[in-house]
């Protein structure tokens, strides 16, 4: 009830049981992260269907595929839009341990849900190895404002 106090002179105490109801509302950090898991797994398993095997059919076939950084950006998108703040789980798969697949769709992910006001006009993200075994995931992206179109009657 304490967050349906509505005025100035309640604003601040409305906010902070707002965001404690939502705190004491949401799952474990385990649950959330077992479930953005399986929704990045999700994505990176049809990018990989679409990209990986029309560049093995390509190379196999002595096509010239262009190598470089392909985004996962439509396959992603669920993620994008989601209402859900993700970025306290999302870190967990930029590491090392995890797949190379994963770990560039949690990077474009981070990028994209970070930078939402925005059209992404180019990403790249690759990693770099300056020592054996110490790799470090490295991003460029260029943004353009979106603009609202302004309708004249």
């Amino acid at each position: 009830q304490l967050e349906a106090l509505r005025g100035e002179p309640y604003s601040k105490v409305s906010l902070e049981a707002r965001q404690l109801l939502m705190r004491t509302m949401a799952p474990p950090v385990e649950e959330r992260q077992q479930a953005l898991l399986r929704q990045l797994n999700e994505a990176v398993t049809q990018w990989e269907r679409t990209y990986v095997s029309h560049a093995d059919e390509a190379s196999s076939t002595g096509g010239g595929e262009e190598v470089g950084y392909r985004s996962f950006g439509e396959f992603l998108a669920p993620l994008v839009h989601s209402v859900n703040s993700i970025f306290e789980e999302l870190a967990v798969f930029m590491w090392p341990k995890h797949r190379l697949s994963l770990r560039l769709a949690s990077v474009e992910l981070f990028i994209r849900r970070s930078y939402r006001q925005y059209d992404i006009s180019g990403l790249r993200i690759f990693e770099e190895s300056s020592q054996p075994d110490r790799e470090v995931m490295c991003a460029e992206w260029w943004l353009r404002r979106r603009t609202r179109g302004i309708t004249v009657a």
